[in-house]
């Protein structure tokens, strides 16, 4: 099959120290994205989409993380738990 590519978008979002660490003794943080052009996704059959995430703290050193989510807006949300 073949494969559509989407232009990039870039969102910023403010995330807030949530008190909690990791495993490894890092800070966990949280926030929200959202953006109505999500919805637009996965509707004709479920869609890999690639998040990267970068975090810049003071001092200009910056980390950078991956996530790849599979986006299925092929059914209403209001059928869920009907469905599923």
């Amino acid at each position: 099959g073949r494969t559509r590519a989407r232009a990039a978008e870039d969102y910023t979002v403010l995330l807030r120290n949530t008190g909690r660490k990791t495993a490894e003794g890092e800070a966990v943080y949280e926030g929200r994205l959202e953006d109505r052009a999500f919805r637009l996704l996965g509707q004709t059959a479920p869609e890999e989409v690639r998040f990267v995430f970068t975090a810049m703290y003071a001092g200009g050193r910056t980390k950078e993380c991956e996530a790849r989510v599979i986006v299925d807006n092929t059914r209403p949300y209001e059928l869920m738990h009907r469905i599923y």
